[in-house]
């Protein structure tokens, strides 16, 4: 393997939303690689507005290649090309020696780092797990939502869980991020069923259902969304240590903002692997109020949309003073073992392609 092939073997871990891998690695020189990056705006709509949740796991693809490029003794270079079409991106990695560059501790938890989303323990966050994450994120900003908040966050989490579940605009995205096999703990391109804290019988009912929209509606409409809510997002919330906001230093508007704070993420998301602890995004109330803060209808239900509008004042409450529009990304975490089941990734041969001229693929 060339140097850029062995640092990009451990940069093709860092997350994407739903494992969507939005990018192709097209290697240059042996310490040059090419990023060819998309959006999934136009397939995801809801929850890709913009392109800036792929932006985001762009962010964290730089970081994860710089924190891996520390253990070859190497800076990185980003350097961003013209967008070769719309919902495409590219951009070059450099990687140079440098003497001054000692192996990052947190490259360690590159590979191991993954989602828990089952319960957590509740131990409080001790002051000096609390101080190495607040490093972690840099000029970006933690907030600490722990006693009451803890509560309401998990509650808020569960409310926004309805219209997820609920509105057909969301079935794309929950049928397409989803492995259909129930017993897949491990999945190379999507996630895998035995990763959601589910009794058998619902994880069962659940992958039956996202095989059709009908289906999907006909559950809901027969019993409905709570017992489902209970198990993914309302006991989580109120089993774990705390959650926490990601807060920008400024209000997001660039590229350059949502690369960076992706980067962000992505160390503190490192770190806390580094001191045992997991972590769980909960992107939907991001996501969701982003919407509404602009204007935009989410859903052409019309008790669903108000019914979001509604919860977004909540959100806003919750992160009051400050403005949820800076919030990145909401975030649960606490002591706990390994997730029992995990998204891999597709290979660096898979992930590879030959020229510019080669196209990027889906979510192949």
């Amino acid at each position: 393997m060339t140097l850029a092939q062995e640092i990009m073997e451990l940069a093709r871990w860092a997350p994407s939303g739903d494992n969507t891998q939005v990018w192709r690695f097209e290697f240059l020189a042996a310490n040059r690689v090419r990023v060819h990056g998309r959006d999934t705006a136009e397939e995801l709509v809801v929850f890709d507005w913009g392109g800036i949740p792929s932006l985001l796991s762009m962010g964290c693809l730089i970081e994860t290649a710089v924190q891996a490029a520390t253990l070859q003794g190497c800076r990185v270079d980003v350097n961003w090309l013209p967008d070769p079409g719309p919902h495409r991106y590219l951009f070059d990695l450099a990687f140079r020696h440098d003497t001054g560059i000692a192996p990052s501790p947190l490259a360690v938890g590159i590979t191991t780092r993954s989602v828990q989303r089952a319960s957590l323990s509740r131990r409080a966050l001790r002051a000096d797990e609390k101080q190495a994450l607040v490093a972690a994120a840099g000029e970006f900003q933690l907030i600490w939502l722990e006693g009451k908040q803890r509560a309401a966050t998990a509650r808020l989490n569960y409310n926004f869980a309805q219209p997820r579940l609920t509105m057909p605009e969301s079935f794309h995205a929950l049928s397409s991020a989803i492995d259909p096999d129930p017993h897949a703990r491990y999945s190379h391109d999507r996630m895998p069923a035995g990763c959601f804290p589910l009794d058998p019988l619902s994880r069962r009912l659940m992958l039956w259902a996202l095989q059709s929209w009908p289906r999907l509606h006909s559950l809901n409409t027969l019993f409905g969304t709570a017992l489902t809510r209970l198990q993914l997002d309302l006991l989580p919330g109120l089993r774990c240590a705390a959650h926490m906001a990601l807060i920008a230093p400024r209000l997001p508007c660039t590229r350059a903002d949502h690369v960076a704070s992706g980067r962000a993420f992505q160390r503190v998301w490192l770190t806390a692997e580094q001191l045992g602890l997991r972590l769980q995004p909960e992107y939907t109330p991001v996501e969701f109020c982003r919407h509404v803060h602009h204007g935009l209808t989410i859903t052409k239900i019309a008790s669903i949309q108000n019914r979001i509008e509604r919860l977004a004042a909540d959100y806003a409450k919750l992160l009051a003073p400050i403005p949820e529009q800076r919030c990145l990304m909401l975030l649960r975490l606490g002591e706990g073992p390994a997730a029992p089941a995990r998204s891999l990734r597709l290979s660096l041969a898979d992930l590879t392609v030959l020229s510019s001229s080669s196209s990027l693929k889906g979510n192949s």
